[in-house]
């Protein structure tokens, strides 16, 4: 996606990436242009979150759901 196409999603966006993900730079790109992003980094983990970190990443994304609702 272009940066005005992500600059145009309206919706909440979290986006949770490991501090040694080799994906890190789009969730950086995605902070910066996608209006209502938050990012939300895990110290030590890589791409592989959702292995290394499940209970925290569930935490962070049942906070997240009941925000929005």
């Amino acid at each position: 996606m272009t940066d005005e196409e992500l600059a145009a999603i309206r919706c909440p966006v979290l986006a949770l990436y490991g501090t040694d993900s080799e994906l890190l730079d789009r969730g950086e790109r995605l902070g910066r242009t996608v209006p209502n992003c938050e990012v939300r980094l895990f110290p030590g983990c890589t791409h592989l979150l959702l292995w290394e970190a499940t209970k925290q990443l569930k935490q962070q994304i049942a906070a997240c759901v009941s925000r929005e609702n």
